[in-house]
């Protein structure tokens, strides 16, 4: 995996966005490749044959790439892209995102539940938070105080939640191991920027 080391904190090598011209580690870039039929492919693990061609993670460059036909002038050819390209690319992240949490639920580093939840942010252990999206207001502010030393992430639903753990709903979910909170929060800041929400 060429993106970030997240257990030893390396950076990864530096490359090129296509859109800013400016050079940046490939953990903050998407990797896009071209297809047999000259289509621009989402590479989100950094591991297809061919080479690469490299766009900042976040919504705004993508599409920016899009319009501007950058992939064309950088690969010398006409290269096709999908309409639903964009599209395409959150939802490879959202998937990378559930399955880590899976993951994660498997490796038995999850809490999940509101109380649970919720005792283990009072106990300090906490240091990562995911939020279902249409958690309460109320139930929210009993967990995320403002002054949290955790991450906080609310971009999925709670039946997307419960689908990695077999259940109609979760509301909330928490890990309370340094690592697995990094690589939680590299994956979703990612998904985050490239839906566009605002930071």
């Amino acid at each position: 995996m060429e993106e970030e080391d997240t257990k030893t904190h390396k950076k990864s090598p530096e490359r090129r966005c296509l859109v800013t011209g400016e050079s940046k580690e490939k953990a903050h870039l998407l990797r896009f490749v071209i297809g047999p039929e000259n289509e621009i492919v989402p590479d989100l693990t950094h591991k297809l044959p061919g080479r690469g061609y490299w766009v900042t993670a976040d919504r705004l460059s993508l599409e920016s790439a899009l319009k501007k036909k950058v992939f064309s002038r950088a690969a010398r050819q006409n290269v096709k892209a999908t309409e639903n390209l964009v599209d395409r690319v959150v939802n490879g992240q959202k998937n990378r995102c559930l399955q880590l949490i899976s993951l994660a639920r498997k490796a038995s580093v999850l809490i999940e539940g509101t109380e649970k939840v919720g005792q283990g942010i009072k106990k300090g252990r906490v240091k990562m938070l995911i939020l279902a999206l249409d958690l309460s207001e109320n139930s929210r502010a009993r967990l995320v105080k403002g002054d949290d030393k955790f991450g906080v992430s609310d971009i999925f639903s709670s039946e997307e939640l419960g689908s990695v753990f077999g259940k109609d709903q979760v509301k909330a979910i928490a890990t309370e191991y340094a690592d697995w909170a990094k690589r939680l929060g590299y994956e979703l800041e990612r998904l985050a920027k490239l839906i566009g929400m605002p930071e």
